[in-house]
């Protein structure tokens, strides 16, 4: 009995600092900020001139402290200054001990500023979808063929329910256990808009395909490569010296990409095109045919940009005699245009 009587007061005696504190006082990070500018202040001012007793300074912040951020994550904090309570800011105290006092309380304040921005702003995503619209980057609602395709089939169907309540008005109900009587003419009328509907459909169908073989055209180097797209923010000096790089290394399939889009961007700098990363490469050099001044180029920049489809998406090979034509080919064509 006596044993147990001395372990429950060791574990008391162990214990009751912890139950003695006080509760964490919460607090916003902008009152804690406010709480350890206004002690770095104070401990500044002391350095120069006395007396030089921090220990009112601190006593705020020995408080604990729960610190709660605008998004609603909190930390607490127990003691701002180590130390305090150990008896070293007792009476007067040197200069030194001041200063590094006041370094401990700008780091104290540092962490707390990295702390509060790290907290995590949502973003507007109707604000980034409207802005991406606007620009025409992206389509969020129907083309205006598609539009009118929807309106027509919306009256047609309208006009269709309309012409069935007109027809089915014509006729009278029958008497129970009569046929009713119906104009042979009327069901002509049927047939004909039936055959006429069907070979509508029939040449909507054809129309479609046709369509879609048309659209499938060779895509330009941007057409479905971000990572291609990101070197346009790139000045051509800088492509040229890491085509340069890429082809003593021995990987001339970079070499090659880096070198025809420095060459993109030559022309668009020489003004023989105004280069728009949303258009095909082939439609660039398509609208040179048309240009009376630059359409001689048309037919070494299709050689050049066949080449490079080839390469880049149809991952053929790249060997040191394909990259020496290339490089020369693409000279060609600048110094054509240096002027």
């Amino acid at each position: 009995m006596l044993r147990a009587a001395l372990l429950f007061l060791t574990l008391m005696v162990g214990l009751w600092p912890s139950l003695c504190m006080a509760a964490p006082q919460i607090i916003s990070v902008d009152q804690y900020r406010a709480l350890l500018q206004s002690t770095a202040k104070q401990l500044k001012q002391m350095e120069t001139q006395g007396p030089r007793l921090p220990a009112p300074v601190l006593k705020t912040l020995a408080t604990p402290y729960t610190v709660r951020r605008a998004d609603g994550v909190s930390q607490t904090v127990l003691n701002s200054t180590p130390g305090l309570g150990s008896g070293r800011y007792s009476g007067r105290v040197t200069r030194q001990t001041v200063q590094e006092t006041h370094t401990a309380v700008l780091t104290q304040l540092s962490a707390l500023d990295a702390w509060d921005a790290s907290q995590y702003t949502p973003a507007d995503a109707q604000a980034i979808v409207a802005q991406l619209e606007g620009s025409g980057q992206i389509r969020t609602g129907p083309t205006w063929i598609e539009q009118a395709w929807a309106n027509f089939y919306k009256a047609l169907n309208d006009a269709f329910k309309r012409f069935l309540k007109w027809f089915g008005d014509l006729f009278p109900s029958g008497s129970p256990g009569e046929m009713p009587e119906i104009d042979p003419s009327w069901i002509r009328v049927v047939f004909y808009i039936s055959v006429i509907a069907l070979l509508a459909a029939i040449a909507y169908l054809i129309w479609q395909i046709i369509g879609n073989r048309r659209s499938k055209q060779p895509q330009g180097a941007f057409a479905f490569s971000p990572e291609d797209a990101e070197l346009l923010a790139l000045p051509p000096n800088e492509l040229r010296a890491r085509a340069a790089r890429f082809a003593a290394d021995g990987n001339y399939r970079e070499a090659l990409r880096h070198l025809y889009i420095a060459l993109l961007l030559n022309l668009d700098e020489r003004e023989v095109w105004h280069y728009d990363a949303r258009r095909t490469n082939w439609e660039h050099i398509n609208a040179l045919k048309k240009n009376p001044t630059h359409n001689f180029l048309v037919t070494p920049l299709a050689d050049i940009t066949h080449r490079f489809d080839r390469v880049r998406y149809g991952n053929a090979d790249c060997t040191q005699q394909d990259w020496t034509v290339f490089e020369r080919d693409v000279d060609s064509v600048e110094a054509k245009t240096a002027s």
